[in-house]
């Protein structure tokens, strides 16, 4: 799910439903969409949502959960798109294409990766785009599309990448390794876990790469590659962990616990539901921790800490989705990137003078 700075929450349901919520998940409003979905919502600076489902189509919702545009693509989209600063979108598919689109819904460009893509997409300062996919392999584009390099994994790379404050590239695959590549697409090193890594990994705002394997344990690795802790979970881990702002790290894993983990590995504390876990936790600027149990179960821990000051704290911990900025400069900064995108985005949302009315998607048929 996604935590607006107002504490709102906005998630697709086991409904086929874009709900949004308040903090205390009292609802605002729902939309109805085709099916269910498991990518995250985005929510603009402009108040947008984009929300998109396994009906193969992306929604744009306006602040009130009224229909702006919505656009059919060419197979399920399970990983959650991307944002980039002038509004445009980049969405991969289980069809085995990215899509960019503009603020409107409008195609720009597509890129035929020619195998499913699960992993979500990830954009760096540069512009550069990196996703994973099912032909074993980290992928970057340039900011319009054209391949700039293929990284080669040993197996499936389901996990989203993660984007080091100097623009390395960090990311798990079912080869029962963590990843490290250089911006430039060399290697720069492996670890060696004992299953698949097929969550996305974080960068803590004090420079380690963490990240859970299905082997039961949450690794710690420095930018060197070197060990720094290794946490037993008893459990396999298929979710992000997240980085709060005292440096503890808190993971889910498959058999339903919440695990948060101290600095140096220890366990600090533990929340059993038995219910299992399979996606990241989300936290709010106020403090309140969420997380989903299978079956759709929505539950919050309050008065805790807002996420860690980082490039990656947790999977997508921004809506711009490029993490937490690192300096207060960095963060004035891209405000007024934001405000100077603003006019053209809201204009592009404007339909033009004898525009036809969006048409509606045709059932599903299989």
């Amino acid at each position: 799910m996604t935590v607006s700075p107002n504490g709102d929450l906005t998630f697709v349901g086991s409904d086929a439903k874009v709900h949004r919520t308040d903090a205390k998940g009292s609802e605002k409003w729902n939309f109805t969409v085709g099916d269910i979905g498991r990518a995250y919502p985005l929510v603009t600076p402009q108040g947008v949502t984009i929300a998109t489902s396994y009906d193969d189509t992306v929604y744009a919702l306006d602040p009130k959960g009224k229909l702006l545009w919505k656009r059919k693509l060419d197979g399920d989209i399970f990983a959650t798109p991307a944002l980039r600063p002038d509004g445009s979108l980049i969405i991969a598919t289980a069809g085995g294409t990215v899509h960019a689109l503009n603020a409107a819904g409008q195609p720009l460009w597509t890129y035929k990766v020619g195998a499913p893509v699960f992993s979500s997409p990830a954009v760096a300062a540069d512009g550069t785009i990196y996703f994973g996919a099912q032909n074993n392999r980290m992928h970057a584009l340039s900011g319009d599309g054209k391949l700039k390099w293929a990284y080669t994994a040993g197996s499936l790379v389901f996990s989203s990448p993660a984007i080091g404050p100097d623009g390395t590239v960090y990311f798990g695959s079912s080869d029962r390794r963590i990843h490290a590549v250089a911006p430039d697409g060399q290697p720069k090193w492996t670890f060696l876990t004992g299953l698949f890594v097929n969550a996305n990994p974080i960068v803590t705002s004090g420079g380690l790469v963490v990240v859970g394997s299905y082997d039961g344990s949450v690794y710690a690795v420095n930018t060197t590659g070197e060990l720094e802790w290794t946490y037993k979970a008893g459990a396999g881990i298929a979710a992000s962990a997240v980085e709060l702002s005292d440096g503890v790290v808190v993971v889910p894993d498959l058999r339903g616990t919440l695990h948060a983990i101290g600095k140096a590995g220890q366990s600090l504390w533990q929340i059993r539901t038995g219910k299992k876990i399979d996606t990241g936790a989300s936290v709010s600027d106020q403090g309140s921790l969420y997380f989903v149990t299978e079956g759709g179960g929505l539950n919050i821990i309050q008065k805790g800490r807002p996420l860690a000051v980082g490039a990656w704290t947790s999977f997508h911990g921004a809506p711009n989705l490029v993490g937490r900025m690192t300096t207060p400069a960095e963060l004035q900064a891209q405000t007024q990137a934001r405000r100077a995108a603003a006019t053209a985005v809201l204009a592009a949302l404007k339909p033009s003078a004898g525009a036809a009315p969006a048409q509606p998607v045709p059932p599903r048929t299989n």
